[in-house]
């Protein structure tokens, strides 16, 4: 989704030199930083929604639990 989006559209590169090793640096530098990042910025979006998603996954069982016995109820 949207969150998703933003996060691949702000990603940050560095050189690296597979020869050298130059750049690992910062790399590794930027690693750090955007997994900052995600923690404090788009982990929580994402907590958010997947207990909004979960909210309503038991909204729904709880409605089928019960119109499953209304049914049993009606042919008993």
């Amino acid at each position: 989704g949207l969150v998703l989006d933003e996060f691949y559209a702000s990603l940050k590169f560095v050189g690296v030199s597979a020869v050298t090793g130059e750049g690992m640096h910062d790399l590794f530098d930027g690693i750090r930083v955007s997994a900052q990042e995600f923690d404090t910025k788009y982990k929580v979006e994402y907590q958010k929604k997947k207990a909004a998603k979960e909210r309503k996954e038991a909204e729904r069982a709880k409605k089928s639990m019960e119109h499953l016995k209304r049914d049993m109820e009606a042919s008993g």
